[in-house]
């Protein structure tokens, strides 16, 4: 047994009731001759409490705290047990307000407790006060945890209740953690800081580098570099000029690789065309399509835009389509298909120009005439380019001596073109000439700019070609270079090609003209007609023989290089027909009739059939009137 003697208390036995009243006294009526007033003893006891109270004693159990209580003493009936007399409380002194202890009307004030325990807050959610360090940093494996898991409500005395979780082991390993917590907070935080401030600068850096790179791409492109060539560039700019680049193109990351340079390219040209595709969209332009075969056979439909910006006139490049069919109506269906994945309206189509051909130029079912079925006010201008080429296509059918011109230097361009050592020969002999070595150009049947070039080059280089051929059948006997040879050296190819060069520059000069930006409707029909005139010019000093400044003024000087290279035999046997054929015969049987004849063709290709396009010529300042009472009524005749 415990020596703790107040841990126990003393066993009630049924022999203690003996004698002693049963529980249902309390409530029976009281009888009249057993009641006694006690209000004398009720006084004295009052008076020995106020005694005691005086002396700074205890009060006793036995004190009554309200004197204004009734309190009735009944004693029993004379006997053995009326040594214990029984104090009985009437049915209205016990229940009654006046009985009752009063309440203490002060609220409690969380806020004092708050404010000394910086840790505590009240939670409604949980039902009572929490800790804040223990929820944050505490165990939290038992679910009833007071102060962590669920609220502590503080009962009768807050502040044992609240200093005894204040010093208990758990909440100080709690406040531990917070500090060391808080300590690394401001470091952690710096070093954030510092890591969004690195890689701010490294994005800005980065975004700097890939701008250039952008620009590079774009300066390449427009200059038609390889890209395979950008990375040695852009090392090349970062050594000279940019120290950032240097420093980027080092680095293990550097956009410079092959694929990189690829999307490089791929977002540049996303970029351009959204931005053109917006414009275009809220204008009306001229739509300029051109059908072609490439070295692979491929036939393909190439789309170009043009209209009026805030700049002024702008042209650019749509697209290319591959077509299996060249139909007019395959074509229509391909150029719908395209305009529908680019949203483009082909309502707004105003000006078609396409080329000649029965495909595009047809009346009833030509591209052109399906093209306004869709877009009613669009107008068909046939392009003027195409135009001029088809007037030396149309004189090539009709000359045979144009045909073997042609034919003569497309077989020497592919001589030297397809063989390195050929080629190297003909560099040899001119500069053994003591000329600067040139190339041989291609003569394009369809592009008359470069015939110009080829016929000059020819002339100028004509005696070592000569000797080139004849090294060559020295050294080889090619069939292929005899030929060659004996096309170079008859006087009629020889004198058509002296013929063509003074002919093509005028008509190269309009032809330049069409193919510039600046090119009107109005400017047109003068720049045609100086054409026409130089051509008339040409005519006219080859009439008189007039041959100074033109290129046929060589003609006796080649012919006698042809007498000197050509053989005793051969001269024999050709010497009728050499003797048949000289510059002024030359001129007055072919030279002539065939600049006629491209005048001619020349003048109908541009007759303007068009009243829309004719009305363009009211725009030209040369057609206005002299007199200023005339500008009035300027423009309404041709209305009318």
């Amino acid at each position: 047994m415990s020596h703790n003697w107040r841990n126990y208390t003393k066993k009630i036995k049924l022999s203690d009731s003996k004698n002693t009243n049963t529980i249902d006294t309390f409530f029976k009526n009281e009888s009249p001759s057993n009641a006694v007033e006690t209000h004398s003893e009720v006084s004295d006891i009052g008076h020995e409490s106020e005694s005691k109270k005086s002396a700074g004693d205890a009060p006793s159990s036995n004190t009554v705290a309200d004197n204004e209580t009734e309190i009735t003493h009944l004693t029993s009936s004379p006997g053995p047990s009326s040594e214990f007399p029984i104090i009985k409380f009437t049915h209205a002194a016990l229940f009654s307000d006046e009985t009752q202890p009063k309440r203490d009307s002060r609220l409690f004030n969380s806020h004092v407790y708050e404010s000394r325990y910086p840790w505590l807050y009240h939670s409604q959610t949980k039902h009572g006060f929490m800790c804040k360090y223990c929820e944050l940093f505490g165990s939290n494996s038992d679910q009833n945890t007071s102060y962590v898991t669920t609220g502590a409500v503080l009962g009768d005395n807050p502040s044992r209740r609240l200093e005894t979780h204040n010093n208990s082991d758990r909440h100080l390993a709690s406040v531990e953690k917070y500090s060391n917590f808080q300590s690394q907070r401001s470091v952690v935080k710096l070093l954030a800081t510092a890591a969004v401030k690195q890689q701010t600068d490294a994005i800005s850096r980065n975004r700097s580098y890939v701008k250039k790179l952008f620009k590079t791409v774009f300066f390449m492109a427009k200059k038609k570099w390889a890209q395979m060539n950008m990375a040695d560039l852009v090392r090349f700019m970062g050594d000279v000029c940019d120290p950032e680049i240097k420093d980027i193109a080092s680095e293990s990351v550097n956009y410079l690789s092959s694929t990189s340079v690829t999307e490089l390219i791929n977002t540049l040209s996303e970029f351009m065309e959204r931005k053109v595709l917006e414009e275009l969209r809220k204008e009306t332009f001229t739509l300029l399509a051109d059908e072609s075969t490439d070295s692979c056979n491929r036939t393909q439909f190439s789309l170009f835009v043009r209209w009026v910006s805030a700049k002024g006139p702008v042209e650019h490049y749509l697209g290319l389509i591959n077509m299996d069919k060249v139909t007019s109506l395959a074509l229509l269906t391909a150029n719908e298909t395209f305009f529908r994945g680019k949203h483009l309206q082909l309502e707004k189509v105003r000006f078609v120009g396409l080329d000649g051909c029965n495909t595009m130029n047809g009346e009833n079912k030509g591209l052109q005439r399906r093209i306004r079925h869709e877009s009613p006010l669009s107008i068909y201008v046939n392009c003027r380019n195409h135009r001029i080429a088809l007037c030396f296509v149309h004189l090539l059918k009709e000359s045979d001596l144009l045909k073997e011109v042609d034919g003569l230097l497309i077989s020497i361009w592919k001589l030297f073109q397809y063989s390195p050592k050929k080629a190297a020969v003909f560099q040899h002999m001119q500069e053994v000439y003591g000329e600067r070595p040139i190339k041989i150009v291609r003569a394009a049947t369809t592009r008359w700019l470069s015939h110009l070039r080829a016929c000059v080059r020819f002339i100028s280089r004509y005696e070592q070609l000569l000797d080139t051929f004849d090294a060559l059948i020295e050294d080889s006997r090619e069939p292929e270079v005899q030929g060659i040879r004996h096309s170079a050296t008859n006087r009629g190819v020889i004198a058509m090609i002296l013929v063509l060069a003074d002919v093509l520059k005028p008509v190269n000069y309009l032809s330049l003209y069409l193919q510039q930006d600046c090119g009107t409707f109005t400017e047109l029909p003068a720049r045609v007609k100086k054409c026409t005139d130089d051509l008339h010019d040409i005519v006219h000093n080859y009439q008189n023989m007039t041959l100074m400044g033109l290129e046929f003024g060589k003609c006796e000087e080649m012919f006698d290089i042809i007498t000197d290279r050509t053989t005793l035999a051969r001269r024999v046997r050709a010497g009728v027909q050499m003797e048949a054929i000289n510059p002024e015969g030359f001129l007055r049987l072919y030279g002539v009739p065939l600049v006629l004849a491209l005048v001619n063709e020349v003048e109908d290709a541009f007759s303007n059939h068009s009243a829309v396009l004719s009305a363009f010529s009211f725009l030209d300042p040369s057609h206005l009137p002299e007199e200023a009472k005339d500008v009035h009524d300027y423009g309404k005749k041709e209305r009318l």
